[in-house]
Formats: C-alpha cells, structure tokens, sequence
C-alpha cells in the first residue's frame, strides 16, 4: 500500500488511527470531511510540535484533521468574534500559557477547545445573554449572564492561597441573581477525548494525591468519595473541576469581603453521542453530598446550541460542522455510533 501524502482524499482509510474508539472514528471522519470539503483545504497538516518533557513521536505524523502549519488562526476559528475572544483570553494578565494553545486553536480540528471557542466564545463577544435561557436551565433564579471567560481558573490573590492545581475551566460563565447575588457556570467541553487516556492517578503516597485527598474530605463529597475516585483515571477530570468550583465558590471574595457567588454549577457539555462522558458524570455527581447534590451536570452540545436565540448563520455553521452527520454516513465503519438507522 502507498504512503500518505497531505491531499490524500478525508475519507481514504489510510487516516484511520488505530487507536481511536468508534466515537472518535467518526468524528475524526466528519472532521476531516470539514477540512477538505467546506474550508476547501486540500491538504492535511502534521501532528503537533512536541511539548517540551514529552516523549518525542515516531515519525513526522500527517494527520487528517490538522491543518496545514501556514493556516491563519480563522480557519478553526469560526467566526470574528471567536477570534476575538482568543485575544481576550491570551492576552488576560494571569493566563497560565497551557491554558490556552494557539497551535490547537488554529490548526487541529477535531480539539473540544476550538469548539469551546467557537461556541461560548463567539457568544462572549457576540452577546453573552443570548446564553441565558441555557444558564437558567441548570440555575432558574438567573437574571443576566453578566459575562464569559474562556480558559479561566482563579488566582492566588483570588483565592486567597495557592491553587489546588493547574485545572481550568475551559468557560466560566458568570450571572446575576436577584437581590444582587451572583452564580456562575464552569464549564467543560468535550469533543473527541478518551477518557480512559485522560489524566494520571497521582502515584500513591505522592503530595499530590494527598492535596486531592483532603480538598475531598473539606468539601461536600460523601465518606470515601476520594478513594472511589482514585480506582479509575476516568473520573478525575469531572473530579478535579468539580473541586475547582467548589474552591471558587467558598473562597473567592467581593469587594466588601463577602463570599462572591452564591451558587454554581460544573457543566460538562460533550456530543448526544458521548455516553462514556455522560455516565462518568453520573458516577462522579453521585458521590457528591447533599448540599451540592445537582452541581455536576451533563449536558449535550446540540442543546447548548438550540438553547440560544437568534444567531442563525452562527447556529447552522455549529450544526452543520459538529452534529450533523450526513456527510460521512458512507464512510463510517459498521457499528458507529454516528450512523443513522
């Protein structure tokens, strides 16, 4: 069989990564099919540059759904006014530089934070209350988004101590409550993740799973949850953002030194087709004690869309790009789960 080369066509099974789940196949598929046929760029671009302390790669890999290493960041980036919350995010004083990477903003289409841009982000700049009929599903006392941050998670001086760790939320959506209180939304997006690839246990005995240990046993969690969690890598991410906003809950302050928020909510927001992400969250909620019971949530991409008003151009580009699946219907494999019956 002939190798690769960069305009070898999206739906070519040369591309497939052995490595990938059904999900991922085929969002990989609908990706690359994006990238050739609707940004008309022909050719593929190479895997990511290694990070400095990560294992070096095999070879110069050519992936289907990266871009060409010469595109302008508005390929991925959907619209002006997700480019623009890029700047606000980079350029925000306090922005730990892994929290937001211009090399997988610009260049890799199948990544949840191009998503995570082209959606919360847009509307951060576009009109962040168009949001609120979706932030009122999880908070009905809401009034207003007052305002989105992408790639946020609160300082030292925030805080009052040092953070927990380096978590992020990749949007932190603030609102107005009655009698001048405020909530907020922390959300995760999800796209094409494994979770089972996702982070390391901290090795037994370590500081750090000892740190994740006692912030459990000082929060709302159930007797026991921190071991539970420990017995699979598959909940720490929804573990370790769950404590991130009950940190920023207790200990952030307004200007009179009261306690800043009056209530959240962590929202992992994944396609209708992410069950593994959907009944993580399920596991992870359930050990949640009763005052926090309900603040660790799931919820779909296409309803986060469908929630918003107006915006139609923007909606149907979201649509067309992360939901529907028309497209590659032929060429995915039996069993996925984005074939239509």
């Amino acid at each position: 069989m002939t190798s690769l080369d960069a305009a070898t066509p999206w739906h070519d099974e040369r591309w497939r990564e052995k490595g990938d789940n059904p999900l991922q196949a085929g969002l990989r598929l609908q990706q690359a099919w994006w990238r050739q046929e609707c940004l008309a760029q022909p050719e593929a671009g190479h895997a990511h540059p290694v990070q400095p302390g990560k294992k070096q790669p095999k070879r110069n890999q050519l992936v289907s759904t990266m871009l060409p290493e010469t595109v302008e960041i508005t390929a991925n980036l959907m619209t002006d006014e997700a480019v623009a919350a890029y700047g606000d995010a980079k350029d925000r004083p306090g922005t730990a530089p892994h929290l937001i990477q211009e090399d997988r903003l610009r260049r890799d289409l199948l990544a949840s934070q191009p998503l995570c841009f082209n959606l919360f982000g847009h509307l951060a700049q576009a009109e962040p209350d168009a949001l609120l009929p979706w932030v009122q599903t999880f908070a009905p006392d809401a009034t207003r988004v007052a305002g989105i941050r992408l790639g946020y998670a609160p300082s030292a001086a925030e805080l009052g101590e040092e953070p927990l760790g380096t978590s992020a939320f990749d949007a932190f959506i603030e609102y107005d409550l009655p009698e001048g209180r405020l909530g907020f939304v922390g959300v995760q997006t999800m796209y094409a993740e494994d979770l089972s690839k996702g982070l390391a246990l901290p090795p037994a005995g370590s500081a750090a799973r000892a740190k994740y240990v006692a912030e459990t046993e000082l929060r709302d969690w159930q007797d026991g949850a921190a071991d539970v969690l420990l017995g699979h890598r598959r909940n720490l991410q929804f573990w370790y953002h769950q404590l991130l906003a009950q940190r920023t809950r207790a200990l952030v302050k307004a200007d009179d030194g009261s306690q800043k928020y009056a209530e959240n909510v962590v929202v992992v927001v994944a396609s209708r087709l992410d069950t593994s992400a959907r009944s993580t969250v399920d596991k992870v909620a359930r050990l949640l004690g009763d005052d926090d019971r309900g603040t660790l949530r799931f919820c779909t991409l296409e309803d986060v869309i469908d929630a918003v008003e107006g915006h139609e151009p923007w909606k149907h580009s979201l649509w067309q790009r992360y939901t529907d699946f028309t497209p590659v219907q032929r060429e995915l494999a039996e069993g996925s789960p984005l074939r239509e019956s």
